[in-house]
């Protein structure tokens, strides 16, 4: 997996921070996705929340961070370059394959400390952006789980190539499904919730021959943000939408 850093990032990453690589482990379940990364010198903080998921062609995953501090946050992996350094990244990536590839973009930041920090409590190189450019080049995939990579930061670069165990990630073929959502629609203005005051036979129809659940709650009272999560499985502070406008 290549990551390249969004036009907008700075230069300024030193040398020692460059061709890092760390183990990095995806689990399988349905579409769902455990992800587990690792080296000698990398501590992940919470690694039970580095997670995503698989739709068909489509993958998206989640490395955790922590405090958001404006223009970069607290990482959950961190990376000891040296006893005076240490390279941090989080964000979720979302792509799609192509072909042998995978294209997807990183939303989320890469940091650089030293220390003695040349300014107290601040990193010193950090670039946060929406559209970090990622590509997955795919091997011979074959159904397996527990898959295992070897993940390599190379120049503000992730590298991802398959580990020694020789067992391959698979994506699932699509699936047949049909998504309705109604707008703004209280569960007691529906017939299948009890009123008789309007017609729905289509929805009657779909209540009755499936399943009908008596206790719902949503992550937002937003359309858009909720729809985010609906769609990925993750929760707002994890996919970055929280308004209706301004997300992408």
């Amino acid at each position: 997996m290549t990551l390249m850093p969004s036009p907008g990032c700075r230069p300024g990453l030193p040398d020692v921070a460059k061709g890092r690589t760390y183990q990095v482990e995806f689990i399988q379940q349905g579409t769902g996705l455990k992800v587990k990364t690792s080296s000698p010198t990398l501590k992940v903080l919470n690694p039970d929340e580095n997670h995503g998921t698989i739709f068909g062609t489509h993958l998206h995953f989640f490395f955790a961070g922590d405090t958001d501090y404006g223009d970069w946050s607290s990482t959950d992996l961190v990376d000891r370059l040296s006893p005076s350094e240490t390279l941090g990244f989080d964000g979720t990536v979302t792509g799609a394959a192509n072909g042998p590839e995978i294209r997807a973009t990183l939303d989320g930041d890469i940091v650089y400390w030293l220390e003695p920090a040349p300014t107290p409590w601040s990193p010193a190189w950090y670039c946060r952006a929406h559209d970090h450019v990622i590509t997955l080049r795919r091997l011979s995939w074959r159904a397996c789980v527990p898959t295992q990579w070897a993940l390599r930061v190379a120049a503000t670069t992730v590298a991802l190539a398959a580990g020694v165990s020789g067992c391959q990630f698979r994506l699932p073929p699509p699936a047949g499904l049909v998504f309705i959502t109604l707008d703004t629609t209280r569960a007691d203005r529906l017939p299948a919730y009890g009123n008789s005051s309007v017609t729905t036979p289509a929805l009657d129809r779909l209540a009755h021959e499936g399943a009908v659940f008596d206790v719902a709650e949503s992550v937002a009272p937003l359309t858009l943000t909720a729809h985010s999560s609906l769609f990925t499985g993750l929760y707002p502070p994890h996919h970055g939408v929280r308004d209706n406008v301004g997300s992408r």
